[in-house]
């Protein structure tokens, strides 16, 4: 999923966000957002799973929960940093460019950039976490 972001570094104001071939759309900005909603929605499942399989039987809801709350605290404080980064990029290349539709596109380059470099740094701190969870016996 990290990597598909990639795709996302080559958004220019002449990116379409559907191409139609007769009915259906075929391209796009849709064809590189999909392969990332799907990956969130896998991590999310398997992390939760993973959180309940980790804990005692009667701690089960306690431990989706927070899994799911932290996912939810995590995804709105990086929406927020990158919502900064795109309005503060996109102010001062308006003055630079003069056209809104290019300072946008600069400014969601650079957060989906930002975005790649932290979703690489989360993946390869994960390798380096020490401990051994424990494996509850679900009867």
């Amino acid at each position: 999923m990290a990597l598909w972001v990639i795709t996302l570094m080559w958004i220019s104001s002449s990116t379409k966000t559907w191409s139609f071939v007769g009915l259906l759309p075929s391209g796009g900005l849709a064809i590189m957002l999909v392969p990332i909603g799907f990956g969130v929605g896998i991590t999310m499942a398997t992390t939760t799973l993973s959180a309940q399989y980790s804990v005692e039987p009667k701690d089960i809801g306690a431990s989706s929960s927070i899994v799911q709350f932290m996912g939810s605290l995590g995804g709105g404080v990086i929406l927020s940093i990158l919502t900064v980064l795109v309005n503060t990029t996109y102010k001062n290349h308006l003055i630079l460019h003069d056209s809104p539709t290019l300072s946008m596109t600069i400014g969601i380059r650079e957060a989906f950039i930002v975005l790649f470099f932290l979703s690489v740094v989360a993946i390869a701190s994960s390798f380096f976490m020490e401990g051994k969870l424990p494996v509850s016996s679900m009867k």
